[in-house]
């Protein structure tokens, strides 16, 4: 057994729905205790403004210490490595002891055994695992280290966002080259197979967020190349369950296969948009 084996016992939980809240939104972790999720991300990073950084720390780490949301699984997604905000947040969330601690951005094996052994020095209890978002192709590149580095990791999450940005080069939000940001593209493909190979070989899941896993056809690639857990909004919750109801596992990973290799401009997009349709899948 490996140093960290504590870490892998417990009683499973499913991550059916993730929520990801902004812990500087008191009303919503308010909300939170009531709704029928599985897990919440208690985010300080993303979501939460410059100025209500200090507020959602306390928020987030209150929460996650008060015993009052029942079985959901509670994570804390704390401001990335070398940001002002980081060691703080990283200090208060291993005093809070949640079930998990997401970082973003996490790039190499060396970043993992420091971030176990931070949090082994702020004490952090033995359940509290790591959860690491892979989300640059450094990170794909050192994949099966970052994935074998420590048991108390439990977790990769894609998130394709950013992947896409740093892969293509692309700043979505820039009108001058937005239309060159393709989530679709064979490129990305190729990476989160990666990504989901490196998980398999260490026993955990890769999860994905980000605006293709809340798209039908995207949901679809990923369950293909081997994603299990797909964040999302609320509102992009019916369609893609419709669309996975309709296509079998087999079926996904053949049109998977076939999308990494489609290189023109919009082809993987367009051929599984195709094969849904075919299917009378309905699409936003």
């Amino acid at each position: 057994m490996g140093e960290h084996a504590a870490y892998a016992a417990g009683t499973y939980r499913p991550r059916r729905s993730v929520l990801y809240m902004p812990s500087s939104n008191e009303r919503a972790l308010e909300k939170a205790k009531t709704l029928p999720v599985d897990a919440l991300i208690l985010d300080l990073e993303d979501a939460v403004a410059v100025d209500a950084k200090d507020l959602a720390r306390e928020n987030a780490c209150a929460a996650a210490a008060s015993g009052d949301y029942g079985r959901r699984e509670i994570t804390i997604r704390v401001n990335g490595i070398g940001t002002q905000w980081h060691d703080t947040d990283l200090a208060a969330a291993c005093a809070a002891g949640p079930d998990g601690i997401v970082v973003p951005k996490v790039n190499t094996a060396k970043e993992v055994k420091a971030l176990v052994r931070a949090m082994e020095k702020h004490g952090a209890p033995d359940r509290t695992r790591l959860w690491a978002m892979i989300e640059t192709p450094t990170a794909i590149f050192n994949v099966r280290k970052i994935a074998r580095e420590s048991d108390r990791l439990a977790a990769l999450v894609i998130g394709t966002n950013d992947l896409v940005a740093y892969t293509l080069a692309v700043d979505r939000t820039n009108r001058a080259v937005s239309h060159l940001y393709r989530p679709f593209h064979p490129a990305v493909i190729g990476l989160i197979k990666k990504v989901v190979d490196g998980a398999g070989e260490r026993g955990i899941k890769a999860s994905c967020c980000g605006d293709l896993a809340g798209s039908p056809a995207g949901a679809v690639l990923l369950a293909g190349l081997g994603v299990e857990e797909l964040s999302m909004a609320p509102a992009q919750v019916p369609w893609v369950k419709h669309a996975l109801s309709r296509v079998s596992l087999k079926e996904a990973r053949a049109w998977s296969r076939e999308a990494a290799e489609l290189y023109g401009n919009g082809e993987a997009e367009k051929f599984l948009l195709a094969q849904l349709k075919a299917r009378s899948v309905m699409l936003p």
